[in-house]
């Protein structure tokens, strides 16, 4: 197996662990053990903002890497190296600045969904630099 196609598998797991952190991993409020009682209405907040953003991502995420992984030509390594380190950004921000999460400091998604995706954005800027990096020779 090429580093190339290694290196397009490990978006694609990057990814999922994206789109699983808001639902699973470290679940925002509303979801999960921390869904409001049935019948009640769930009271938006920031997070689920987040939540929907970090689920494109990461779908677009697990898109671009099979995409790599499939087509094996220059340019789609390059804009995939390209649109992870983007993606990565956009999951740092999102959570900080963009939608935000609750203003509660208790809340599970200000102490658990937050500072994980941050980490897994800066991952993935990493990996979009490593990517780059495997891809800046045109074969």
């Amino acid at each position: 197996m090429k580093k190339t196609q290694v290196w397009a598998l490990i978006v694609i797991i990057l990814g999922v662990i994206v789109i699983l952190i808001p639902w699973y991993l470290f679940p925002v409020c509303g979801i999960g053990r921390y869904a409001p009682p049935v019948g009640t209405l769930p009271r938006m907040h920031g997070c689920d903002g987040t939540l929907k953003a970090a689920t494109v991502l990461g779908v677009i995420l697990v898109f671009a890497g099979v995409l790599t992984l499939f087509l094996r030509q220059f340019w789609a390594g390059i804009v995939s190296a390209a649109s992870t380190i983007v993606i990565g950004v956009l999951v740092i921000l999102f959570p900080t600045i963009i939608t935000g999460v609750c203003k509660v400091p208790t809340m599970p998604c200000v102490f658990g969904t937050k500072p994980a995706l941050i980490i897994a954005g800066i991952v993935l800027i990493v990996a979009g630099c490593i990517g780059g990096m495997l891809f800046k020779k045109k074969p």
